[in-house]
């Protein structure tokens, strides 16, 4: 995709499976998602080392939109497709939310917000997520106000719950969180010329099961943003 596309004819539709964030992400078609233009983070999908691409949605490029106002959006890789239930989780990372060029009342709004939240004493806040249940048929959800409230034990229970099918733990899944977040890990120490405030961790994994008790083969996914 060139870098701008102008599109018109078409209409974005919200994406269903997002859960946090501050803006609002459209769904182009089942492998592409639009998010709102920000220079800053284009920049970042623009220059992102190579050892940190495999954590990060692909990057595609920019598409804008003609309707009464042109709007343009940066298009990546929709990292639920394939996916029949997707269950999405979505975690903010670290103790500090602002970057060096926030104004101070930026820097001291985000401070408050960080102290009275699990950013402060574990590093990690829950932003929301959408697990599918069974049993129901229905995706349950939880916002970002329900982090916000939440202390520690909360959130421990919180992310419980998220890797939980039928009260029973999916240790398969965890592990290969577990060995990502490591990577992840891994890398970041090794790049001394980048810092990542307010960054979220995604993690995707295939919902459905099988009628004797399996589950739909797909590999789970795991995403910084």
């Amino acid at each position: 995709m060139t870098d701008p596309t102008h599109a018109s004819g078409f209409c974005l539709q919200p994406l269903a499976a997002q859960v946090g964030g501050h803006v609002k992400i459209k769904i182009l078609n089942s492998q592409f998602i639009c998010k709102p233009y920000n220079q800053r983070e284009h920049k970042f999908y623009q220059l992102i080392p190579a050892e940190l691409r495999r954590c990060v949605p692909r990057y595609v490029g920019t598409l804008g939109v003609k309707r009464k106002e042109s709007e343009k959006y940066i298009v990546l890789e929709n990292l639920t497709e394939g996916l029949k239930r997707a269950c999405v989780l979505d975690l903010k990372m670290g103790t500090r939310m602002y970057s060096d060029s926030a104004s101070q009342s930026k820097i001291e709004s985000q401070k408050r917000k960080s102290l009275k939240t699990t950013s402060a004493t574990l590093g990690v806040r829950f932003c929301g997520f959408q697990k599918y249940c069974n049993k129901r048929n229905i995706f349950e959800r939880l916002d970002k106000y329900v982090g916000r409230d939440a202390d520690n034990l909360e959130f421990r229970n919180l992310v419980k719950h998220f890797f939980s099918r039928r009260e029973v733990l999916r240790r398969d899944v965890i592990q290969c969180v577990l060995d990502e977040i490591i990577y992840i890990k891994n890398v970041l120490s090794n790049l001394d010329q980048m810092r990542l405030y307010s960054s979220s961790l995604l993690i995707i994994y295939e919902g459905l099961e099988e009628e004797k008790g399996g589950s739909v083969e797909s590999e789970s996914l795991y995403s910084l943003d």
